[in-house]
């Protein structure tokens, strides 16, 4: 039986975040040993760290999660980014979202015509929010959205510059100086585009399912060998 009342309606608590999923909530919990059951059932996913001597509080942290909606494919997220506002833009299955900060549900930026799956969003060092999508690059700036022309959708990955905005997919790379417009930039390469970073130097970085590639408007370097790479099938790339 669970004399203490304060540790009883935190088990209760948990229980029903994981059946029901609750948002989740700090609890103080009172240290010293806990159950690994609650009655003849396993206790619900909960790791309880050591504490504080037995008599005094803490606090256990738990997961808050923030669905999209009821579905796989609304809460197919593939890019996330946040804003100097911190506002959470999100590219999902299902289009761009927004959350404000302190706020719980996502708000669909885009509409119409103009909705359907997204697949990449960046801020630039002017507060611009950049969004990729099937149909091609909207921008969020000034409180206004609208379409960048220049580039063909699908756009699958965005690389915010010093110098730009470079937009990747599957039929070739673009790149905007001024934020108004793109031009296509003369870089063959593999169409799996994974993730592209900047050399800080007017080139980029790309990472593929076929290799690592740098390009500027001078030459293209592909790395595939296993002397240079440890597989040539890459997910992901960042620079320290």
């Amino acid at each position: 039986m669970i004399k203490n009342s304060a540790l009883f309606s935190a088990l209760l608590l948990a229980i029903l975040s994981a059946i029901f999923c609750l948002p989740a909530v700090g609890i103080p919990f009172p240290c010293g040993p806990f159950p690994e059951s609650f009655g003849d059932k396993p206790f619900p996913n909960r790791t309880f760290s050591p504490g504080p001597p037995a008599g005094e509080y803490f606090w256990q942290e738990y997961q808050e999660t923030y669905p999209v909606g009821p579905t796989p494919e609304d809460n197919d997220t593939r890019s996330i980014a946040i804003d100097p506002s911190s506002n959470i833009w999100i590219a999902t299955a299902k289009g761009i979202f927004m959350k404000k900060p302190g706020g719980t549900a996502w708000t669909p930026s885009l509409s119409g015509a103009d909705e359907g799956p997204a697949y990449a969003v960046a801020v630039d060092e002017q507060s611009r929010v950049w969004m990729g999508t099937w149909k091609g690059v909207f921008v969020f700036r000034n409180n206004i959205l609208s379409p960048v022309p220049g580039s063909d959708g699908p756009i699958s990955v965005l690389c915010a510059a010093k110098e730009g905005v470079y937009a990747l997919g599957p039929k070739g790379i673009w790149f905007s100086a001024d934020g108004k417009s793109f031009v296509k930039k003369d870089y063959p390469i593999a169409r799996s585009i994974r993730r592209a970073v900047s050399d800080g130097r007017n080139g980029l970085w790309v990472a593929s399912d076929v290799g690592l590639y740098h390009c500027n408007d001078q030459r293209i370097n592909y790395l595939y060998k296993t002397d240079k790479l440890l597989s040539a099938y890459l997910r992901g790339l960042d620079l320290d």
